[in-house]
C-alpha cells in the first residue's frame, strides 16, 4: 500500500521503495491529451528526488516547454544567463528554446519535472488565451503554485503505483488540470482566459502554415519558402505566427521537424537514415547535427534512453 502524508509544512513523505516505484512508473506513462480545440503531449512526466537522482548539470535547452514544480527543498538553476532559485511549492515554466541548466539542488530537494508539447485551435478564444498565457510566461520568474496542483502530484503517483495499467486516463486528467493551473498562474493582468480578441483571417492563416508544413515535412523548407508559397514576406508571415504560436516561422518549421522525427524514433524501427529522408534532412550526418543542436544529444542516444 502506498502512503502519502501531507503535514503542515508541506513535506511530502512516502515509504522511499515505493516513492521511488510510483516515480518510474509515472515516468513510464506517456500522456496525450485531446480535448477539444487543446492538444497536449507530454514528453516526459516524472518526480525527481536528489538522493537519487544523476542530475543533467550542462547547458542545454528544448524544442518544448519543461515544467520544474518543486515539492520539497530548493534548487538553483542557471536561466539565459540568470541565476534563478526555485523553492517549495512554486515552479519554473522554461519557453522553448531557452537556455538553462541545474546547479544546486539542495539535500531535500524534489521535483515533478514535465517536458510536453501544446497544439491549440487558434480559432478558440479560451484555447488561445491559454496558449498566450503559456508562451509569454517569464522563464525567469518562480510562480507561487496553487494548492489544488500539490493535490494533483499526489494523485498522479498514487494512481501510477496502484493502477499502473489502466491509471493513464486517470493521470492525462490529472495532467490536464496541472497544465490549466499553469496557465492560470503565469496568465497576466491583461489577458482573461476566454476573452481574446482576434482576427478570424489571421487565425485561417496560421491553419493554413501548420497544414502547409505537416504536408511538406519531408522537403527542406526555409522561412523563405513557406512565405513565398502564401505570397507573402518573411517578416509579415512571421508576425502571424508568433502571435498565434509565440515562435518565429523558423523555430515553427523546427519544432514541426523534431516532432516528426521524435514521432519515428519512438514508433518505428526506421534507421536514422531513413528517418533523415522522411524530415528533408540531406543526409544522416545533417539530421544529427540538427537533432543535436535542438535537443542537446544525437537521435541514436534519444532512442536508446526511450527503451531504460
Amino acid at each position: 500500500m502506498f502512503y502519502i502524508i501531507v503535514f503542515a509544512k508541506g513535506e511530502i513523505e512516502t515509504d522511499n521503495k515505493n516513492k521511488l516505484l510510483a516515480a518510474k512508473r509515472l515516468s513510464n506513462t506517456r500522456i496525450k491529451i485531446s480535448y477539444g480545440p487543446f492538444q497536449f503531449d507530454t514528453l516526459w512526466c516524472r518526480t525527481a528526488y536528489n538522493e537519487n537522482e544523476t542530475w543533467t548539470k550542462k547547458r542545454h535547452r528544448h524544442t518544448f516547454f519543461e515544467l520544474h514544480y518543486c515539492l520539497t527543498g530548493q534548487c538553483s538553476y542557471f536561466i539565459s544567463g540568470n541565476p534563478v532559485t526555485l523553492c517549495s511549492d512554486t515552479f519554473l515554466l522554461l519557453l522553448p528554446r531557452v537556455q538553462h541548466q541545474v546547479l544546486s539542488p539542495s539535500h531535500d530537494f524534489s521535483e515533478m519535472v514535465m517536458g510536453f508539447t501544446l497544439t491549440i485551435d487558434p480559432t478558440d478564444p479560451e484555447a488561445l488565451a491559454v496558449g498566450t498565457a503559456l508562451h509569454e510566461a517569464d522563464s525567469l520568474k518562480t510562480y507561487p503554485a496553487l494548492p489544488a496542483m500539490r493535490g494533483c502530484v499526489q494523485q498522479m503517483l498514487e494512481t501510477a503505483l496502484e493502477h499502473p495499467l489502466f491509471g493513464g486516463v486517470t493521470i492525462a486528467g490529472l495532467v490536464q488540470q496541472l497544465l490549466l493551473d499553469i496557465a492560470r498562474q503565469t496568465a497576466s493582468r491583461s489577458i482573461a482566459l476566454g476573452d481574446i480578441s482576434h482576427s478570424r483571417e489571421q487565425d485561417s492563416r496560421v491553419k493554413s502554415i501548420l497544414n502547409f508544413l505537416h504536408d511538406n515535412i519531408r522537403n527542406s523548407l526555409t522561412a523563405a519558402d513557406v512565405s513565398g508559397n502564401f505570397n507573402m514576406s518573411v517578416k509579415q508571415l512571421n508576425r502571424i505566427v508568433k502571435s498565434s504560436t509565440g515562435l518565429t516561422l523558423t523555430q515553427l518549421i523546427e519544432q514541426q521537424k523534431i516532432s516528426v522525427i521524435k514521432h519515428l524514433l519512438e514508433t518505428t524501427d526506421l534507421s536514422l537514415f531513413e528517418i533523415a529522408s522522411k524530415v528533408g534532412c540531406s543526409n544522416e550526418y545533417n539530421m544529427n547535427r540538427f537533432f543535436k543542436r535542438i535537443e542537446g544529444l544525437p537521435p541514436g542516444k534519444y532512442r536508446i534512453s526511450l527503451k531504460k
